[in-house]
C-alpha cells in the first residue's frame, strides 16, 4: 500500500505541564498507519484531532492509540517530553522560554498600553509607558486615569510579607487595589504599594516608594514618598528653563539645542 504523506504538524508546547503534542487532521484513518514509521513511535507521540466531541473522539481513537502503545497523561493526551533524553528536554524548554520572551518583547514594543490592558490593567486616554513596567500579579486591580506617564515602575497589589505567617496560617493574604488619577507623571523606578491612591495633577520623583495616598496637585519624592511642593510652585520653579522642542523633528531639535548651548 502506498504511503500517504503526513500533513505538516502544528507543535503546541505547554511549559507548565511540560507536555508536547502534535495535532493533525486526517481524512483517511488507514493512511496513518501507512505513513508513520513505527520504529520512531517511542520518540514521537501523535494525537489525532477531528471535528467530533471530545468523548466521541477519544472512543474512536482509542484503538489507534493502543496500537502504538503510547502512554498518556491524566487528560488522555500522549506524552512527548517525558520520553526525550534529559538534554533534549532541557533544550526544548529553554527554546520555549526564549520564544515566549521574544513574543512578549515584540508585543510590548508594538503597543505596551494594549499589552497590559489585555492582562487586566485599566487605562484611560492618552497614557504613556516608558521602559519595562510591572503591574504585579493582580493587574486587574490597577486603574490608571487619563494622560498618565509611567517609566519603568512597579505596582504591588499584594503584601508578600505575610509569607512569614503562612506555615501557621496558609491562606492569609493582603491584596488591595491601586488607583492613579488623571494628569500624573511617575518617574523612573518608582514602587507603588498596595492600596495606594494617587490624585490628579501629581508629579512623582524617580525611585520613590509610595506607601500611602498622595493628594492631588502636588510634587512628591523620596522613600517613603513625601510632599515636596505644590504643582503651582513646581511650575513657577521650572518656568524660566522651559524650552519649546516638542513637535520638532530630530534634526531640527538637535540644531535648536546646539544653537542655544553653543555646541
Amino acid at each position: 500500500m502506498t504511503a500517504v504523506p503526513l500533513p505538516r504538524p502544528r507543535l503546541c508546547l505547554s511549559l507548565d505541564s511540560a507536555y508536547c503534542a502534535v495535532h493533525e487532521r486526517f481524512d483517511n484513518r488507514d493512511s496513518i498507519e501507512d505513513s508513520l514509521d513505527l520504529h520512531h513511535a517511542t520518540c514521537t507521540q501523535i494525537t489525532v484531532e477531528r471535528s467530533l466531541p471530545r468523548d466521541q473522539r477519544a472512543a474512536r481513537d482509542a484503538p489507534l492509540v493502543s496500537h502504538f502503545s503510547l502512554p498518556t497523561n491524566s487528560s488522555g493526551e500522549p506524552l512527548l517530553l517525558g520520553y526525550l533524553p534529559q538534554d533534549k528536554r532541557s533544550m526544548i524548554i529553554r527554546l520555549y522560554k526564549t520564544l515566549v520572551n521574544i513574543y512578549r518583547i515584540l508585543k510590548y514594543r508594538n503597543n505596551p498600553i494594549e499589552y497590559y490592558r489585555r492582562s487586566g490593567v485599566t487605562f484611560g486616554q492618552n497614557c504613556r509607558l516608558v521602559g519595562k513596567n510591572d503591574f504585579g500579579r493582580e493587574p486587574f486591580l490597577v486603574t490608571i486615569g487619563n494622560h498618565v506617564s509611567i517609566t519603568t515602575s512597579t505596582f504591588l497589589t499584594h503584601d508578600g510579607g505575610v509569607w512569614v505567617f503562612r506555615e501557621e496560617k496558609p491562606t492569609v493574604d493582603i491584596i488591595k487595589p491601586i488607583n492613579i488619577g488623571n494628569n500624573v507623571f511617575i518617574g523612573a523606578d518608582c514602587l507603588i504599594l498596595p492600596g495606594v491612591t494617587i490624585g490628579d495633577n501629581v508629579v512623582l520623583g524617580a525611585r520613590s516608594v509610595v506607601t500611602k495616598d498622595l493628594p492631588q496637585n502636588g510634587v512628591y519624592a523620596g522613600v517613603p514618598a513625601r510632599f515636596i511642593k505644590s504643582i503651582d510652585d513646581y511650575w513657577k520653579g521650572i518656568e524660566p528653563n522651559i524650552l519649546h522642542t516638542k513637535g520638532l523633528s530630530r534634526d531640527a531639535k538637535e540644531a535648536f539645542l546646539k544653537d542655544i548651548y553653543k555646541r
